[in-house]
């Protein structure tokens, strides 16, 4: 499961950095959060990203300490 998420992390990552940033990356500074919205990166920070990243984290939690109960404070 761990895997299987991580790998759908990085394949969301690898997309935006090869397929979306390039679409505003050589913006003017004044234009880059229209371009985001144009190119629907800024969307994407609501929609997908936080649907990803709550499972590997649940899923590392289970894998790096499966025997601890209750909570950890670092």
């Amino acid at each position: 499961m761990l895997v299987i998420f991580v790998g759908i992390q990085f394949g969301g990552g690898l997309y935006e950095k090869l397929a979306i940033v390039p679409l505003w990356a050589e913006v003017p500074g004044d234009q880059v959060l229209d371009q985001m919205h144009t190119t629907d990166m800024y969307q994407a920070g609501r929609a997908f990203w936080p649907f990803v990243s709550v499972p590997v984290a649940c899923a590392a939690r289970k894998v790096i300490a499966p025997g601890q109960a209750g909570r950890v404070r670092l």
